[in-house]
């Protein structure tokens, strides 16, 4: 934030570039740095991609809002013009904005989108979530493991290994992560029931599905009548 304060981004242009309020935004600058309790991650904004190439065709010359937005748009670009509006607004009014730097790799992903790369199948992965998925396990050795651990329990759950399950509760005790060590003792609760999930191939789906239809038919006739017109309801429904 002080980078971005320190090439000429006005408190407005940074709290839009950060996600972030104009209060925080100040906040921080007074203070010098990042209360240590933020989120590590934010949401990452559809323009930053293509912020530094519209820099790029700033510094040479190109000062028409429009055809910097048709010229992105054709390289996948997916907000709208008045995004770039604003962005070449930022940069008439802030003649020293000149070598915006890029990025960071920690800004660049939610939780969102990184937990649904952990527990998709590898090869189901398009190039580009590979690229952002190794991004994200060489910027943290903890994010790595994670997505180790992650990838191992999609496998016993996928495959019915639940003979498997004892090894892995082992590997993430010896993990030291809180949080993965939480969700374990959550199935520690239940172990059988959970070996039983990951070994058999039952399902209480159609237990599950006539008790939501013996819901639906009850609500639908609420107050209006009592348990024989029910149970007549229900027999025909099956």
């Amino acid at each position: 934030m002080t980078a971005l304060r320190a090439h000429g981004l006005t408190q407005v242009e940074i709290a839009k570039r950060m996600g972030m309020s104009e209060r925080a935004v100040r906040t921080w600058l007074k203070r010098g740095t990042a209360p240590t309790w933020k989120r590590r991650f934010r949401r990452r904004s559809v323009f930053d991609p293509y912020a530094a190439y519209v820099l790029k065709r700033w510094q040479e010359g190109v000062h028409e809002g429009k055809q910097l937005y048709e010229e992105i748009r054709a390289q996948g670009f997916p907000g709208t013009v008045r995004i770039v509006q604003r962005f070449v607004q930022a940069l008439v009014d802030e003649p020293k904005a000149t070598a915006l730097p890029p990025a960071q790799a920690s800004e660049r992903f939610s939780a969102n989108n990184a937990t649904w790369l952990f527990i998709r199948k590898p090869h189901q992965l398009k190039p580009e979530e590979q690229e952002e998925l190794e991004l994200i396990c060489q910027h943290s050795q903890t994010a790595r493991t994670v997505y180790e651990l992650t990838q191992q329990f999609m496998a016993l759950l996928r495959q019915r290994r639940g003979q498997d399950f004892e090894a892995w509760v082992e590997a993430v005790e010896a993990s030291h992560l809180p949080e993965l060590q939480r969700f374990v003792h959550g199935l520690l609760k239940d172990k059988e029931a959970v070996v039983a999930g990951l070994t058999l191939s039952y399902s209480n789906g159609p237990v599950e599905a006539q008790v939501h239809k013996l819901k639906l038919v009850k609500r639908s006739m609420y107050g209006r009548a009592k348990l024989p017109l029910l149970r007549q309801r229900l027999l025909h429904a099956a």
